[in-house]
């Protein structure tokens, strides 16, 4: 039985879609390109014969939109590797800060708005409490995402923070001693009115009338502010594993997929509120595409962001400079295992092999 992928779940449900549901700019090119992503359509990247029965294997060019399942494998490899001189020896907290539901209808209509302010919103938090408890700046490395495990809207940001702030004036590491970095209240208080005050600054771009706003915002001062806060392993592999399996993360893993039933798409979620149960939902196909176009971002949104000495702009000099004011360890370094290209003949079974051959240069479509 062949595997359902997520472009043979589009290609079916496309046409009944589109006749009850109208496709943004960015859903229409995300749905083109999850459809070509690995076909003829975008060329031929590489191609490879059997030496024994004369098979060519062919291997077509991936879209590189970041919300393809196909193309986030390779892509968040390529990131640790980037990232692995900006992690420090020391521990790392991890921070979950999340949306009200409230919240939800306007972040389908704004989301440059909604999203861009919860990333304002959650820095200020952690600067303002980094530079009044620990006398210095904080890290932070921040991801977006905005569903749950059954694809609702779940708007919320991965927050990974070295366990210290650097006190630029005087040259040293103040090392973070909390097991959470800061009171979980504190920080609810703090977030929620700097959004909200964020929000109603922002008023006119939410279409919203001036009688609207304020029961919103009344409804959203009235309720706390979900905060998770947990420490991460200080291992530098560790943390950068842990990092990478957030930052590429999309919607709906094709792993999940199980299958497709009288128009009805059938997927595993996690059950959390029963004991984190693996289960098995069941939608309409157009409501399976609704709900996983919900989470296409506008184009450019940059969804993974640096903040703190970990901006792009002070990274280099202040993680130098806190290395060097960190103890001293001999950390056995990860392997870095190289793979040459190779296949295994679906039709006799031997090894094969072959140059790559670049047909069309793909640029990246998210």
């Amino acid at each position: 039985m062949a595997t359902l992928t997520l472009a043979g779940v589009f290609a079916q449900f496309k046409a009944a879609y589109q006749q009850t549901h109208r496709l943004s700019d960015d859903q229409h090119r995300a749905v083109h390109d999850i459809l070509a992503c690995r076909t003829d359509a975008l060329g031929i990247q590489s191609r490879a014969h059997c030496g024994q029965c004369g098979f060519e294997a062919i291997r077509y060019c991936s879209c590189r939109n970041r919300h393809c399942p196909q193309c986030q494998g390779h892509a968040a490899q390529q990131w640790v590797e980037r990232r692995c001189g900006d992690v420090l020896d020391v521990p790392y907290y991890h921070l979950v800060f999340t949306l009200p539901h409230e919240l939800n209808s306007l972040a389908r209509r704004h989301a440059r708005l909604i999203h861009g302010r919860l990333f304002d919103a959650v820095w200020h938090t952690l600067g303002k409490l980094g530079e009044q408890r620990l006398g210095g700046q904080l890290g932070m490395t921040a991801v977006l995402h905005t569903w749950g495990q059954t694809l609702s809207h779940h708007v919320h940001l991965h927050c990974l923070v070295p366990a210290g702030a650097f006190a630029a004036q005087d040259g040293r590491w103040r090392r973070a001693r909390s097991r959470y970095l800061f009171p979980v209240k504190v920080m609810q208080q703090m977030f929620r009115g700097r959004y909200v005050a964020e929000l109603r600054r922002q008023r006119e771009r939410t279409c919203l009338s001036s009688a609207q706003m304020t029961t919103l915002l009344e409804v959203l001062m009235a309720k706390p502010w979900n905060i998770h806060a947990r420490p991460v392993l200080g291992h530098a592999h560790q943390v950068l594993d842990y990092l990478g399996r957030y930052t590429h993360r999309i919607a709906l893993a094709e792993s999940r997929l199980v299958g497709i039933r009288h128009d009805q798409v059938l997927f595993r979620y996690r059950d959390y509120r029963q004991n984190s149960q693996d289960r098995v939902m069941t939608l309409a196909g157009t409501e399976f595409m609704r709900r996983y176009l919900t989470h296409v971002l506008p184009r450019g949104f940059q969804r993974v962001r640096h903040y703190g000495f970990l901006a792009n702009r002070l990274r280099e000099d202040r993680i130098r400079r806190i290395q060097a004011l960190l103890p001293v360890r001999h950390l056995q370094k990860k392997p870095v295992v190289v793979y040459a290209p190779c296949w295994t003949c679906p039709y006799c079974g031997a090894p094969i092999t072959g140059a790559s051959v670049m047909i069309r240069e793909v640029p990246d479509t998210s």
